[in-house]
């Protein structure tokens, strides 16, 4: 039998690729504001701040000059300042230990609307109601979201039935958001299809609620790990670029973009995500707002109600969350403009994405993707899995393609003398291995186009007689299980359909007695 490698499909792969951006630093979000972490006197979340940021971040006074320059300085590619029509923020349960939340003077200093988090996977968030009731009692618009941690469809419905009975007692303005960036989500193989389907079920029934749906998610997640085209929902994108120029990603209806985490909102204590919507949700008729250099925060702010000075230097997140990431062709002109309200932001020119490396989340000690490499190194090689193409995928160490064996979180993988991950059937030192659609090598019995066949603890699949938990099987030359009767070298044997051999006892077979003996041979 000649063996042909099954031409199956890829699944995204639990490692993030590193990659590199040409004259760019880029850093994605990681997460919604939850990197910020509970300690106010280091705002950032990171483990060093400038004294610049450690003595101008404490915005938890309402009075007093605050450095706004976190929300100017932005452009589009073309150079032209950002305009947007909403300014917000978000919030969870790490503002709040950081000191109680004033949301009179957050909407005094010109805060529009707040996305509130409802959970982190299934663990609710203590300050959730508070929230939401302090926000709209202060006359500031409010949407929300759940950090997803759902590995399958179950957890995604899980997810997603906690969000509705959070939210069914309240009227939201703003969408309730999806929000996809925790790393361990693709450590079961999650697949592109696999993933947009949950996205999609979780947004489902947020609008079955009477709700808008929205998707939380950075390039990354939104081109690597879904089908952007199969998502038929507004956008919440993370994107912190240091040089501060929005680029959107092709394809997506980005309603709102996260810039950064170096943003100041009085009555808040610490730095807070910096939130621009092109979309007036809730409706309204809100006057266009000028996030660009023109919009310049020195002095006193109609939008900020304080004093600020614009920072040029102090472009996206701390240098310990930045990273670098890969550049590709945007495709063309994206015009900000969105069904609700009038941007007049046009886009054009490259489209940066992210790579792999992992920040960690503060409390709930998980792993979340943010950017790529780290903005110390431009030239940065890449490790781990890598899509080098579409659909295939190679294991990287110093930049260098794996080829053969390798062993990954304790699970072996097969890459051919290109570096290509493998799947289905695959030949080494004349021994036959079965890697499954993630590439995972697997053992034991397996069943392929209607054949079992017996994979030993090596992977090497098994041939002739082999016992399996005290029982005899019968495989083939091919390795598959045989049953019924086999003659071998001149002795009858008889396996049963679950391909177990018969020995020492009579088996009535089509009507007839058979005996046989302890070595399973027929005695005539």
């Amino acid at each position: 039998m000649e063996f042909q490698k099954k031409g199956r499909r890829v699944a995204v792969l639990t490692v993030l690729s590193l990659s590199l951006i040409c004259g760019q630093s880029v850093s994605y979000a990681a997460g919604p504001g939850d990197s910020l972490g509970k300690n106010a006197g280091n705002s950032t979340g990171s483990s060093t701040t400038s004294s610049t940021q450690s003595s101008t971040s404490q915005s938890s006074t309402t009075s007093g000059a605050l450095d706004y320059s976190g929300w100017y300085g932005y452009t589009n590619a073309d150079g032209s300042d950002l305009k947007y029509l909403e300014k917000g923020t978000e919030v969870s349960k790490f503002q709040n230990e950081n000191g109680p939340i004033d949301w009179d003077a957050a909407k005094k200093d010109g805060l529009d609307f707040v996305m509130i988090r409802i959970a982190y996977g299934t663990k609710e968030d203590a300050y959730f109601d508070e929230n939401v009731k302090g926000a709209q009692k202060a006359g500031i618009k409010v949407g929300a979201y759940l950090c997803s941690t759902a590995k399958n469809m179950d957890d995604a419905l899980a997810e997603a039935k906690l969000t509705v009975k959070k939210i069914k007692p309240y009227k939201f303005e703003y969408p309730v958001a999806y929000d996809l960036e925790v790393g361990s989500m693709l450590s079961d193989g999650l697949t592109k299809e696999g993933l947009t389907a949950m996205t999609n079920a979780y947004c489902k029934r947020v609008k079955d609620a009477g709700f808008i749906p929205m998707v939380y998610a950075n390039k990354t997640w939104l081109t690597k790990h879904m089908n952007l085209s199969d998502l038929p929902y507004d956008v919440w994108f993370a994107a912190y670029p240091l040089d501060r120029v929005y680029r959107p990603v092709e394809g997506s209806t980005t309603t709102i973009w996260q810039s950064s985490e170096k943003g100041v909102v009085r009555g808040i204590k610490g730095l807070v995500t910096t939130e621009f919507s092109w979309k007036a949700y809730g409706g309204g008729n809100p006057s266009e707002k000028n996030a660009g250099k023109s919009g310049s925060a020195s002095g006193n702010s109609s939008n900020n109600g304080g004093n600020s000075s614009n920072n040029s230097s102090d472009n996206g997140k701390n240098s310990n969350n930045s990273n670098n990431g890969n550049s590709g062709k945007n495709g063309g002109n994206k015009n900000g403009n969105n069904s609700g309200g009038a941007s007049g932001n046009n886009s054009s020119g490259n489209n940066s994405s992210n790579g792999g490396n992992t920040s960690l989340n503060k409390e709930e000690n998980s792993t979340i993707s943010t950017g790529g490499p780290t903005a110390e190194s431009q030239a940065a090689v890449e490790n781990g899995w890598v899509q080098s193409t579409p659909g295939k995928w190679q294991y990287k160490e110093n930049g260098k393609a794996v080829t053969g064996w390798k062993k990954v979180s304790d699970k072996w993988y097969f890459m051919n003398s290109d570096g290509n991950m493998q799947t289905g059937w695959v030949k080494d030192q004349n021994s036959w291995y079965f890697l499954d659609d993630q590439g995972v090598m697997r053992s034991g019995w397996i069943k392929d186009n209607g054949n079992w066949y017996f994979l030993k603890d090596s992977g090497a699949m098994a041939k002739n007689w082999q016992k399996v938990s005290g029982k005899w099987y019968w495989l083939s030359e091919d390795g598959a299980m045989r049953t019924g009767w086999r003659n071998l070298n001149n002795v009858w044997y008889y396996m049963e359909d679950s391909g177990a051999m018969v020995a020492d006892t009579t088996r009535n077979i089509n009507g007839v007695d058979y005996r046989f003996d302890a070595s399973g041979a027929w005695l005539p």
